[in-house]
């Protein structure tokens, strides 16, 4: 299910049941899209397409902040790396040398790569 169509099924945060429901779906959704960047990562890790990709997983972060609050919305970002086991990138700027990103980011990991449990 794509974000857009999760956001408009639905009038208001869902409750109970259909709660589970909301949260797998955002949480696939952006499982999928931080594959799409390590992978993009992989073949060559400061490459305009790799920090495209990233920036689609840091609007996918925004949105649902925005939509769902944080406090929601850290369990679907958490879940998603947990589900892909890896890491969620930084959403600031790339340094100089592309050896690592500017600024804070309280939803993502310190490192980019697989996730161990």
């Amino acid at each position: 299910m794509v974000l857009a169509e999760l956001v408009f099924s639905e009038a208001q945060l869902p409750i109970g049941e259909k709660d589970r429901d909301w949260r797998n779906n955002a949480t696939n959704g952006l499982h999928h899209v931080d594959d799409m960047f390590h992978e993009e990562y992989n073949r060559n890790s400061v490459s305009p397409a790799t920090e495209f990709r990233r920036g689609i997983v840091t609007e996918w972060k925004r949105l649902l902040c925005l939509i769902y609050g944080e406090r929601n919305a850290e369990p679907i970002v958490l879940g998603s790396s947990k589900l892909a086991k890896l890491s969620i990138p930084p959403a600031g700027p790339l340094t100089e040398d592309g050896k690592g990103y500017y600024g804070f980011d309280s939803m993502c990991h310190t490192f980019i790569g697989p996730v161990q449990e």
